[in-house]
């Protein structure tokens, strides 16, 4: 019997932004780092208003979170 594909995911939607934004801060990008990268990211168009009012200190703080506990990869 045959194994059903997997589907693609679609570039865009929310998982990619988590995946980018998860990326960038893992890099130890500074917030305007962040924000130019995520904005200049056309498969995130979607986010891009959010984007914009980010705010700078809860970047700074999503960035040493993800230094201190972030996990690389996904779940199996």
């Amino acid at each position: 019997m045959k194994k059903p594909q997997r589907r693609k995911k679609p570039a865009g939607g929310l998982a990619c932004f988590q995946d980018r934004l998860l990326e960038l801060l893992a890099a130890g990008k500074n917030p305007r780092q962040v924000r130019k990268a995520l904005l200049a990211d056309d498969n995130l168009a979607e986010f891009h208003v959010y984007i914009e009012v980010m705010d700078d200190r809860m970047l700074e703080v999503a960035a040493e979170l993800t230094g201190k506990w972030g996990v690389k990869g996904r779940p199996s």
